[in-house]
């Protein structure tokens, strides 16, 4: 809908909540109101910008309309001592629509961020809340919802061995109705924990075991159905060549679906198994350059199924044009395989392409200005496919 928040949040040195995924300009030297000698630092940011839609809902033919966006913000880092600092974030987003005034919305994102290092052991723990929109892939419309989220992660290194833990706990809450399901159906919780065991045989490389454990659970029954499951992964992590690092995983995920008894397909299934895959990839070339890769391979839940095999394939890549001047350009392919279908119709396949690209001209007053693009196909064997492109301009300031 709008260009990564991140990526143009990144460029003004306030990506410290953001996902490194979606950075595509890298930090410049800003101000900041300090206090507590100089131990809390708050940021004031705003942005404006205007996205031309070429689809806005999806739709054949297309239906296009521009947007307006106006976010004011402000993000606070308290440095405690050289082992402890907390992030605060916050964001109020402002969206306005040329002709789809339903699509107007007023939402935002709060983050929390707390973290504690050691020499041996890391502590870090996560709280936020984001309202925005989003496209339901499998109809191409737009839809507001509220993602609540706490996760947690502890990790301790030995001499050649290392541990982790990973809790979370997230709530998906949609605003409004979809073309597939009522707000009630569709929203939920979700809980997971996983843990990790590691024996580095040179530093900073080794093979790790990786166990999760996750648990879903609908508000409402009516069509989808509470699951447990999970993944046992064997992995590899290390460096490949001078600069480049690689994290591989690979084994099998499974799923329980409850409550099916009486239920039609495709939402009777009971067990959904498919193979466990998770790749990252970074190879930084200079201060602000960089190629990333991610691959990933998962059972999730489907829109018009209980279960489907989700596969993912993203190309991150950041280029430093000069002092004031760069680029990032993202390719994604996804692809959404429902693992059961109605009497006698095929199985969904959905396949997603997304294509993304920006310039960003960056300040040392902490002005940015983004220009880019993106791109969209999605198609699918069995319902409606769409494409869609969006043109975006915004300008950013932090102090």
């Amino acid at each position: 809908m709008k260009a990564p928040r991140a990526a143009l949040l990144a460029g003004l040195g306030l990506a410290a909540l953001a996902s490194s995924e979606e950075a595509g300009v890298q930090a410049v030297n800003v101000g900041g109101l300090t206090a507590f000698n100089d131990l809390l630092v708050v940021h004031p940011k705003a942005l404006v910008g205007v996205t031309y839609d070429t689809n806005i809902q999806g739709t054949s033919p297309a239906s296009g309309d521009e947007i307006l966006r106006v976010m004011v913000g402000a993000s606070a880092l308290l440095h405690l001592d050289e082992q402890v600092n907390a992030v605060a974030d916050a964001e109020l987003d402002d969206l306005r629509y040329r002709t789809t005034n339903s699509l107007d919305m007023v939402g935002g994102t709060a983050n929390v961020k707390y973290q504690q290092r050691g020499s041996q052991a890391q502590l870090t723990v996560l709280a936020g809340l984001n309202r925005d929109e989003s496209r339901q892939l499998e109809t191409g419309t737009m839809v507001m919802e509220q993602v609540y989220r706490a996760e947690a992660n502890a990790t301790y290194k030995a001499l050649a061995s290392s541990y982790g833990v990973d809790l979370s706990a997230s709530r998906l809450q949609y605003l409004e109705d979809t073309a597939l399901f009522t707000a009630a159906q569709g929203s939920h919780d979700d809980f997971a924990l996983g843990l990790t065991a590691g024996w580095d045989y040179a530093r900073e490389t080794g093979i790790f075991l990786h166990v999760i454990a996750s648990d879903t659970q609908y508000l409402d029954h009516t069509i989808y159905d509470d699951s447990y499951g999970g993944a046992l992964r064997l992995g590899w992590r290390g460096a490949v060549g001078d600069r480049s690092l690689l994290r591989a995983e690979a084994g099998i995920d499974y799923r329980r679906y409850l409550d099916t008894a009486g239920k039609l397909p495709p939402y009777d299934q009971q067990n959904a198994w498919a193979p466990a895959l998770a790749l990252g990839l970074t190879w930084p070339w200079a201060e602000r350059s960089r190629l990333e890769a991610v691959a990933s391979s998962t059972v999730v839940d489907g829109a018009t199924s209980d279960a489907a095999w989700g596969m993912d394939l993203g190309v991150h890549l950041a280029q430093e044009l000069g002092r004031a001047l760069s680029c990032g350009v993202d390719a994604d392919l996804a692809q959404l395989r429902n693992l059961s279908a109605p009497s006698g119709a095929p199985r969904e396949i959905r396949t997603t392409l997304t294509l993304s690209c920006g310039v960003d001209l960056r300040q040392p007053s902490g002005l940015v200005f983004h220009l880019g693009g993106k791109y969209l196909d999605s198609r699918s064997t069995t319902a409606i496919s769409y494409l869609d492109f969006q043109l975006i301009s915004e300008l950013a300031y932090a102090y």
